[in-house]
């Protein structure tokens, strides 16, 4: 039921992006990300995240879970951030995500391959 959630809501946002509203929207391209370093980076920036935030995925869990607005990150060419990040640690990134989602409703994580 839930991967048919996330394919309902990935359509309405490539079809009709101004649907969507969204406090925060990240859009990770595995093209352009390096390191994790990068990627956490940008997540912060992207999604004001407080000064406090750990640049790591418990930290990106922790805050994803308490986000009061919705919260959207769309992850473009997630097989080059796996070439750049590890498999494992992408995983754990997704799982993160995920787990976060379950949590917090308001967090949508949309994958791409454009």
């Amino acid at each position: 039921m839930r991967k048919i959630a996330i394919a309902i809501l990935t359509a309405v946002f490539v079809l009709f992006p101004s649907l969507i509203s969204a406090a925060g929207i990240s859009v990770i391209d595995g093209h352009k990300i390096t390191d994790k370093k990068e990627l956490h980076a940008k997540l912060a920036k992207d999604l004001s995240f407080p000064t406090y935030y750990g640049n790591n995925l418990d930290a990106l869990y922790d805050v994803l879970v308490s986000e009061k607005e919705s919260t959207v990150i769309k992850i473009i060419n997630p097989y080059a951030l796996q070439r750049k990040l590890g498999k494992k640690y992408i995983e754990g990134f997704f799982a993160a995500i995920s787990d976060a989602s379950d949590e917090n409703p308001r967090v949508v994580l949309i994958l791409s391959s454009k």
